[in-house]
């Protein structure tokens, strides 16, 4: 009788989640009845295997995991990944630490609470989850351009980024292809810069950093020369010279600029570029340069290599570097005949580390445009006649005690070109 009792409320449950309606002949059709207690108990499996789902692999359950979480706007990663569980959280989940002091940056963590743990069932060789936190704080996803998560790239992708990399195709190109081929990709251009990084990376296996570069200066046909040590046959310095630059330097000889950077680049080694200009004042690059040691001796290995590019032009007349010794006297070894300047912006920034705390805000800005007006003065009268309006600027602030060591400073520092 309990077991009848039992099957009646089935059935009534099964009735009001199905919709069905109540007949006469309910009571003695026990064949509907088997049916609705079959749609019943299928009812109740299949909640049972969505609560308590199983996965055959970890990568089964991971793609499972992260589908469900793209359809309901969220990002699922992995956060933990262990032998026998795997992790699993919200893309904003954590705390982002910012360590820079001038400048703060931001981060789209926001401490989100969801977690998902997936283990290992050894007995039935499955996976299963258990959900630990099921809130989120924060919006659904709108943008999925905005997670890089999202914006995984496919195999397909992938191979036509590099096809079009190896036709030397612009990135922003690239990403224009990619759209048109694949409708649905969230790909940015910084993906596909990414990606032709990765692709460069991978070409480059088994060679060391001056075998990648010589091998990039011979296949773009650059004019490039290297030098050795002697005794253990590293090389030390190397020069390399675009083709334009080359027609460019041997058309346009007169003024050279030479700009030394020192050991900003990840092999910490001094590096050096030379600059010319144009007969409409625009500058080019004529070569580029890195050198083990700031050197005399390095230096005019370098001027001279310059010096063979030009291969019997007009040697340049006019030549601008900063305050190196070394290379100044390296200039005065290879090309004698030219005048030597020093760079103005090189002199200012000397200028101002050195004066600007004498003075107030508002008188540092006069002076720098005295300063500025000097330094273009054309002729020597018009030097001295802003020299002379400067010097009295600086008397009526009340600096006349400083007016001899600036006056000096310029007759050392300034060359009137």
């Amino acid at each position: 009788m309990g077991s009848r009792r039992m099957h009646w409320t089935m059935i009534a449950y099964a009735r009001r989640q199905f919709h069905i309606k109540q007949t006469k002949y309910d009571n003695i059709s026990f064949v509907r009845l088997n049916c609705l207690f079959i749609c019943f108990m299928y009812y109740v499996l299949s909640l049972t295997l969505y609560l308590f789902q199983y996965f055959n692999s970890r990568e089964d359950f991971v793609d499972w995991s992260k589908k469900r979480g793209r359809e309901h706007g969220c990002v699922i990663v992995v956060s933990r990944s262990r032998k026998k569980d795997v992790e699993l959280g919200c893309n904003r989940g954590g705390e982002h630490n910012c360590r820079g002091i001038v400048r703060r940056t931001e981060s789209i963590k926001k401490s989100c609470p969801f977690k998902l743990i997936g283990r290992y069932i050894g007995k039935s060789n499955s996976w299963r989850f258990d959900v630990t936190d099921e809130t989120h704080n924060h919006d659904p996803v709108v943008f999925e351009e905005g997670h890089a998560q999202l914006r995984k790239m496919s195999a397909g992708e992938i191979d036509l980024v590099e096809r079009l990399h190896r036709q030397h195709v612009r990135a922003r190109q690239v990403l224009a292809v990619i759209r048109e081929e694949f409708p649905c990709s969230r790909c940015v251009v910084q993906d596909i810069y990414n990606a032709t990084t990765k692709i460069r990376a991978e070409s480059k296996i088994g060679l060391t950093p001056m075998q990648e570069l010589e091998n990039l200066l011979q296949s773009e046909e650059f004019v490039y020369h290297t030098r050795e040590n002697p005794s253990t046959n590293v090389v030390e310095d190397v020069l390399f010279c675009h083709p334009t630059s080359y027609k460019m330097w041997r058309a346009f000889p007169h003024l050279m600029l030479v700009d030394t950077t020192y050991k900003t680049n990840m092999y910490d080694i001094p590096f050096v570029q030379f600059i010319g200009v144009t007969s409409i004042s625009k500058s080019f690059c004529i070569a580029h340069t890195f050198i083990s040691r700031e050197r005399q001796d390095n230096f005019t290995w370098v001027l001279e290599r310059i010096k063979d590019i030009l291969d019997g032009c007009v040697e340049p007349c006019v030549i601008v570097t900063d305050r190196d010794v070394a290379l100044m006297s390296s200039c005065d070894i290879v090309f004698p005949s030219a005048t030597k300047n020093l760079c103005m912006w090189n002199i200012m920034e000397n200028i101002t580390r050195r004066w600007k705390g004498f003075f107030k805000v508002n008188i540092w800005k006069d002076f720098s445009y005295w300063w500025k007006v000097l330094c273009e003065s054309p002729m020597d009268a018009l030097y001295d006649y802003n020299c002379t309006k400067m010097e009295e600027k600086l008397n009526e602030d009340g600096k006349q005690d400083k007016i001899f060591i600036l006056n000096v400073s310029l007759k050392i520092y300034l060359f009137i070109s």
